[in-house]
């Protein structure tokens, strides 16, 4: 909970976008999604579960991601994330993925 009240805190600017990694989708989708249900639902967002997304009506996107499918984390830039247990992750994914994607957000 606290990492997602981090996660979701402050403004969300426009086309802005924070990611919650577990160390599998499937463990996200466990934990996370009930969670992301009752805040799309509380601050009136639309939530795609296939997706695993809250799209927010600026532009912006807070997904849910896991760190076992390396190739879906590439991608633009991230401007916050939180990566649960990040111990049962290959370090890889923060050095050559998650890190370079924070950088270019900035």
């Amino acid at each position: 909970m606290l990492a997602l009240t981090w996660l979701m805190d402050g403004e969300v600017r426009s086309q802005e976008r924070r990611w919650f990694i577990a160390p599998t989708y499937r463990q996200g989708k466990m934990i996370v999604l009930p969670l992301f249900r009752e805040i799309a639902r509380r601050i009136g967002a639309k939530l795609n579960e296939s997706e695993l997304t809250i799209h927010l009506k600026n532009g912006a996107e807070i997904s849910i991601k896991g760190a076992d499918n390396e190739d879906s984390l590439r991608g633009a830039g991230l401007d916050r994330v939180i990566m649960d247990e990040y111990a049962f992750m290959k370090p890889h994914v923060w050095e050559e993925i998650v890190l370079p994607m924070l950088a270019t957000a900035q």
